[in-house]
């Protein structure tokens, strides 16, 4: 935790995957996602401390909440909304208080879902990252 001013910290979050993966070279896609952590979110919770929304930080956080670098991660506000002691790392950019919408919430999301979710996740990308997909065979290759 690295103090920003009085009574204002900055806290980090990493998330390191040690699992050993044998004969990565020789293991499917498939069997290569089975020990990925490619959609991992973190859930924070503060007690007796508040969270700063990271979307809309207080005018005087402003320049400090500019400062952080989320790498692979979107950290948003989740609960109810005005609520401050949880946050949700996202592995896809969210708004602050995301929520299930009404016709998706009694089953698994559907494939329009699907798709915004990762029209969503290509957009958050750099340019450099897209180049690099974009020359990888794998990445161009249709679905089997």
């Amino acid at each position: 935790m690295e103090r920003c001013a009085e009574d204002v910290f900055k806290t980090t979050v990493r998330i390191f995957n040690r699992t050993r993966f044998e004969n990565a070279e020789h293991a499917s896609r498939e069997q290569a996602l089975m020990c990925s952590l490619i959609s991992a979110h973190a859930v924070l919770g503060a007690e007796n401390c508040k969270f700063v929304s990271m979307l809309d930080p207080p005018e005087e956080l402003r320049d400090p909440a500019r400062a952080c670098q989320n790498t692979g991660a979107w950290p948003v506000m989740v609960g109810e909304p005005g609520e401050h002691d949880t946050m949700l790392s996202s592995a896809i950019t969210l708004c602050d208080y995301p929520q299930i919408a009404p016709e998706s919430a009694d089953g698994p999301p559907d494939a329009a879902e699907i798709d915004e979710a990762l029209r969503l996740r290509i957009m958050t990308l750099s340019d450099d990252e897209k180049r690099e997909i974009s020359q990888n065979r794998r990445a161009r290759a249709p679905d089997p």
